[in-house]
This record gives C-alpha cells, structure tokens and sequence, in this order.
C-alpha cells in the first residue's frame, strides 16, 4: 500500500513539473524578437544579433527580424553580414523605407558609394522625411567625389536638422562649398566645424584655402598656421601658405620657403613642385627652376601649367629647340595664348620668320594683343 501510494505521489509530483514548466519552455518568434528589441535598448547589439536570428530561425519570413538582425549587424561593424539580412528584408518588405536606408547605409561603409545612393535613392522615394537618409546620401556622393550632389543633401538635411552636432558634417559641407566657389558660405561652415572640433588639420586647411580664394591674406595665413599647429607633419599647410605668399602677397622669396617645406614633407606633390621652380623662374634662377619644374612635369606629363612653366625656363636658358617641345605638349593640351607666344619668341631667336609668324596667326584668334606684340617683334628681324 505504501508503495502504491508513493507511486502515486511521484506521478503526480512529475504532472505538476511538466504543468509548471512547459508554458516557459516554448517560445515563440515574437518572444526571440521581443528579446532582442530588450537588447537592442540596452546597446547589447550582439545578444539582440542572436535573438533576432533565433526568431528568423523560428519563422524563416519574420520580416521585422530580418530588419533588426540587419541594423545590428551595421551597429556591430558587420555590414556583409548586414546585406545578407537585408536582402532578404528587402524581398519580404520592398516598400519598408528603413531597409533601404540600413542597405544604403551599409555599402557606404563597405565604399560601394553608388549602390549606397541607389539604397538612398529608394528611401527617399518612399520615405521624403527620412533625414538621415539626405545625410548620408550625400556622404555617398562626398565618396563618389560628386561634390554638387553632396552639398545639395547636405543642405536638405540642414533643414531637417538645424542643431547639428558633427564637425565631420560641417567640414564636408564646406569643403563642398569651397569645390563650388562658394568661399564665403564655406568659411561660415568651416567655423561651425572648426567649433566643433579644433583638432582637425583639414578644416584649418579648407578655411585657409577659403580666405586664400577670397584674397583675405591674413586670415588665410593664420588658419593655416593654426593647422600647422595641430598637425606639423602635413605638407597641405606649407603648400597654401607658399600659394598665399606667391599669389597675394606677391612675396616669392617667402613662397619659396614653404614650398620647399612642402616637398621635403611630400617630393612627390606636383604643386608643391611647381610652386617652386615657377618661383626660381621669377627670381631668374633658372637652372634651379629647371629641377622642380622637370620634376613637377615627371610627375604629371599632362599638368600644362608646369609645362608651359618649363617651357619659359627652357627659354629664358636660351635652349629653343627644348622650349620649343614643351609648348607643343602644352598646345596639344590646351589652346591657350602663352605657349604660341613664347614659340613666336623661340622662332625668332633661331631666325625662323615664318614659323614665327605663323604663331601670330594662331594668337589672333586666342588673344590679339598677344599677337600684335609678337607681330613687332618680327618686324624687327
């Protein structure tokens, strides 16, 4: 009897077990999802990873797990992984306007730029409003150097957005700015990320070219000595201070110094190369100027200001037939005045009339005071 009813309490010990427990040991697609949104809210982007996939793999069309499982994925650094989620959000949601941000999102980050605004693109087309998707797609066009398309976003998101807090924003803007000849709107962009931020080289460098364009000497060669300051490794200081001195102060000496600077930083900056041999043009020391001028050109064998540069200095070397050479290059180039010019001048010298006056012909068409001048100086022959 006893055992009997010992058997009989173990049956019913074990029916209050199984009772008690059962209802928590099932869980549903929509508990794992619910568990992952609690991750989600406490920053645990890789525990929610986990329960978004374990709801996926309860239910293979969990659309809304797809989604998350994705935005983790971004979140985490994992945006391959991120596409494969994605894409499969994408199929089971094609009109949801997050998806398309999370995909656009996700290329940027992996440099696919023009996947990324074709993700924007679709959002945007289902979504109007979805600012972050005007940011970002114009960080995309930012990447795919479209600075006109990046700086029109750039502004949309401003509208949405006014109380932004991202230097790296406001830097891109005024660097798009400074691209479209904007100077003034730049520098007012410029200033905000600099506020932001007084650590970053670049944006000294962008107010410094923006006063530069602006023909504001002072203010340029502050900001860039400020960048100098933050980072004296940069050769892009020292290249915008030479370009300052050279163009506005018309202080070649000074020029020289810091584009010399510039090169023992960077030798292989064909500006900087170019400043200076163009400066030892100027100071009538040509033989100086021929190294960097040659070297700029080496660098650039299309770059037709140093030619026509290396043209002159072939010139002024009195070696015709070397001058002769380089402003064909350049005429080969661009049709401009200077390099029929100087082939006038290189003509005479060598005593061919006719070839001579055949330049003035061409400079009739491109710049007639050009071609009266060299006019006078045949008849002189």
């Amino acid at each position: 009897m006893k055992k009997f009813i010992a058997l009989i309490a173990v049956a019913l010990f074990c029916s209050l077990v199984t009772f008690s427990q059962s209802p928590g040991t099932k869980k549903y697609p929509a508990d794992y999802y619910d568990d992952g949104k609690a991750y989600e809210a406490k920053k645990e982007y890789k525990k929610a990873l986990d329960a978004f996939k374990m709801a996926i793999s309860a239910n293979s069309s969990y659309l809304g797990a797809y989604i998350e499982a994705g935005w983790c994925c971004n979140e985490l650094g994992k945006y391959t992984d991120a596409l494969y989620y994605l894409e499969k959000a994408r199929t089971l949601g094609p009109s949801e306007s997050k998806i398309h941000f999370e995909i656009g999102y996700a290329n940027q980050m992996l440099g696919k730029y023009a996947e990324a605004v074709k993700a924007f693109d679709r959002c945007i087309e289902l979504n109007k409003e979805y600012k972050s998707a005007y940011k970002y797609r114009g960080e995309a066009y930012y990447g795919l150097e479209n600075f006109g398309k990046a700086l029109e976003d750039f502004s949309i998101y401003e509208i949405y957005q006014p109380d932004i807090t991202s230097d790296k924003f406001y830097f891109r803007k005024g660097y798009c700015l400074n691209d479209a000849g904007k100077y003034s709107d730049a520098v007012i962009a410029l200033n905000n990320a600099a506020r932001l931020n007084r650590e970053n080289a670049s944006t000294f460098d962008e107010l410094g070219y923006a006063f530069y364009k602006l023909k504001i000497a002072d203010s340029a060669i502050e900001k860039y000595n400020r960048s100098i300051v933050v980072d004296p490794g940069s050769y892009v200081p020292y290249l915008g201070l030479g370009d300052v001195n050279k163009e506005l102060k018309k202080d070649y000496d000074e020029a020289l110094k810091y584009f010399l600077k510039a090169i023992a930083l960077n030798p292989d900056n064909k500006k900087a190369q170019y400043g200076a041999g163009w400066c030892y043009n100027e100071k009538a020391q040509y033989n100086d100027a021929l190294t960097y001028l040659s070297k700029a050109v080496a660098l650039d064998k299309n770059y037709n200001n140093a030619i026509i540069e290396l043209g002159y200095c072939y010139y002024s070397l009195q070696r015709y037939n070397e001058a002769l050479n380089e402003f064909k290059k350049s005429m080969g180039i661009q049709k401009s005045a200077l390099p029929y010019y100087y082939s006038g001048l290189c003509y005479i010298a060598l005593k061919s009339k006719e070839d001579a006056l055949k330049m003035v012909t061409e400079l009739e068409s491109i710049k007639p005071e050009y071609a009266e001048k060299l006019k006078a100086s045949i008849d002189k022959l």
